[in-house]
């Protein structure tokens, strides 16, 4: 996070960052997690890319219909969390704050990792 976070474009992050506060106003429905799915994926390849990562970008390329099935059908009362830790993650990378981003980081991935085992 700290080595490839700043590195990734900000026209990029801002994009994200303004689909993700449009879906924090409209709340949860099927287009939005569909949205929202989009913009984790954009985000996760953001880094990939910059990490030059082949392996994880596999791995996570074959995760991603997974996530996608676990949001919609397991956890919709987790929409708006996982929209505000993203936003949480890009707001650390714009504001070049990178303690903030790799927390923000760490605690998505714990948190991911918990919702996942608990089901």
């Amino acid at each position: 996070m700290r080595a490839y976070g700043p590195k990734i474009g900000k026209s990029a992050l801002r994009e994200l960052q303004k689909k993700l506060l449009d879906l924090q106003k409209e709340g949860v429905n099927f287009e939005g997690y569909e949205i929202h799915h989009d913009i984790d994926i954009k985000l996760h390849s953001l880094f990939l890319e910059e990490a030059g990562n082949e392996a994880m970008k596999k791995l996570m390329d074959g995760l991603n219909s997974r996530v996608m099935y676990i949001r919609m059908v397991h956890s919709p009362e987790r929409f708006q969390p996982s929209v505000a830790k993203h936003l949480r993650i890009i707001s650390g990378l714009l504001d070049v704050d990178p303690a903030m981003a790799s927390n923000a980081m760490r605690r998505h991935l714990a948190n991911g990792r918990e919702d996942i085992s608990s089901m």
